[in-house]
């Protein structure tokens, strides 16, 4: 389990808010006009960073662009020929993907595997990824609930949060709540006794 942020006892709250709240801060005083979010938006609006790609079309778990099919999930390393499972299931890389549409599929296997990562609290794995693939820090496919910087605030990581913003993640971006990760932090301290924050 993860160890919390903060001291254990009756400080343990006050002190995993103070350092994941910080760690939050720190990120957003570095970006010039920005503010401490206080507060849920009232627009659950999904605060992708530009370049993201769209929903839809290039998502593994969605239909390919040229077909309804849903794309393989063993994605270019499936080497089943059987007919009935190349009819049931798209190839795109195979049945004239742009590479435009390449990148960007890739892109979101690549996220859903960092997101599944962060999920099982498998940090030093997710930073390794993110030195080779940076761009992805932010991306939060269609159906996920969380970006990387949520599941950090969630599990009260104050170190894994400031390595996210190092990495250049927003800290006001919202999950499909409308949620920042300062609102999570706040949340889920008033949801959680000290028991639950130090087993996270």
């Amino acid at each position: 389990s993860a160890a919390a942020v903060g001291t254990p006892g009756a400080s343990g709250t006050s002190g995993a808010s103070r350092a994941v709240g910080g760690a939050v801060a720190r990120g957003i005083a570095a970006r010039p006009g920005a503010e401490v979010p206080s507060r849920r938006s009232d627009s659950p609006a999904d605060l992708r960073r530009s370049g993201s790609p769209s929903s839809g079309a290039g998502d593994p778990a969605s239909p390919s662009r040229s077909s309804s099919r849903p794309v393989c999930r063993y994605g270019e390393a499936c080497y089943n020929q059987n007919p009935k499972h190349l009819a049931d299931f798209a190839h795109p890389w195979t049945e004239g993907e742009t590479s435009d549409e390449a990148k960007m599929r890739r892109d979101l296997e690549g996220s859903h595997e960092l997101l599944n990562k962060a999920k099982a609290g498998k940090w030093m794995e997710i930073e390794d990824a993110l030195r080779r693939s940076p761009h992805l820090v932010d991306f939060r496919p269609d159906g996920r609930k969380f970006a990387l910087i949520h599941y950090a605030a969630y599990q009260f990581k104050e170190h894994e949060i400031d390595m996210l913003l190092r990495f250049g993640s927003n800290p006001q971006l919202k999950n499909q709540d409308g949620l920042t990760a300062a609102d999570i932090v706040k949340h889920e301290l008033k949801a959680c006794d000290e028991t639950m924050i130090k087993d996270r």
